[in-house]
């Protein structure tokens, strides 16, 4: 049997923030609407060019309101993506071009945002969507590995999945939570709910929940103590050595709380 441990979140440290306290603070007005996206800045890996078409389809189908896209973070294409910006006259765009390490401003950010993106063409299990949920904001993101398994009900689970490269569906998911606040705001709130099951708390209870799993499937007749490293009973097809190593790795398991973004 094999079950995926995935990146736990501390939610005492991502708590939501208010988003009329957090406007203020960055001078954005109430009615505009904010997208956040944070991580580093490569553009092929990150898919920034579709988060670049994806603005300006957004924009240009909306003269009349003031949009705001923050993005926080910096990387090896932050010259590249900045030629782009001013390529392409990309308006509202509110860059932090730098390495954050500061949580707080990560979190005022998310907190001003209606909604949070990521158009990357391939993760692991992504931390800024977590983080983002955590913050109860609704995600838009490319459905790439560990996004099925983080939504698995896709809006339901606060995150709007859309196809890797799509840059019109990028622009139709964001444009529809900015056009419907109601929507954005439970999509937010079902995006917290779902983190929760990501949680350090839910981290750590993993591994007991994986030992009685292990020892429901173990035959009646076997008795094994992963302390002692005793084992009896014939009936057990398991070598000490294999039943040991699973033993280690659910009772040991390695938390790891910061993961590059």
């Amino acid at each position: 049997r094999i079950a995926g441990v995935p990146n736990p979140i501390m939610l005492d440290h991502w708590p939501v923030g208010d988003r009329a306290s957090a406007r203020e603070a960055l001078e954005i007005p109430m009615d505009a609407g904010v997208v956040s996206y944070h991580g580093r800045i490569e553009i092929a890996h990150k898919g920034l060019d579709v988060l670049m078409d994806a603005w300006r389809e957004v924009t240009e189908t909306r003269p009349d309101r003031e949009l705001v896209l923050l993005i926080t973070g910096t990387g090896l294409d932050s010259k590249a993506l900045r030629a782009r910006i001013e390529q392409q006259q990309l308006p509202g765009i509110r860059w932090l071009d730098e390495f954050v390490l500061d949580r707080e401003v990560i979190q005022l950010r998310l907190a001003a945002a209606d909604v949070s993106v990521l158009t990357s063409r391939g993760e692991g299990f992504a931390a800024t969507p977590l983080e983002a949920m955590a913050c109860g904001r609704p995600v838009v993101a490319a459905d790439v590995r560990g996004i099925p398994e983080l939504a698995p009900r896709g809006e339901a689970d606060g995150v709007i999945r859309i196809a890797p490269g799509d840059v019109h569906g990028t622009a139709g998911a964001i444009g529809a939570l900015l056009d419907d606040p109601e929507r954005a705001a439970a999509a937010g709130a079902a995006a917290r709910e779902r983190v929760k099951a990501f949680s350090t708390k839910a981290m750590v209870e993993l591994p007991t929940r994986l030992a009685r799993m292990c020892a429901a499937e173990l035959p009646s007749a076997c008795w094994y103590s992963p302390l002692s490293g005793t084992m009896r009973s014939s009936a057990c097809n398991m070598s000490r050595r294999t039943l040991g190593s699973v033993f280690s790795l659910i009772v040991m398991p390695a938390v790891v709380c910061g993961t590059k973004r």
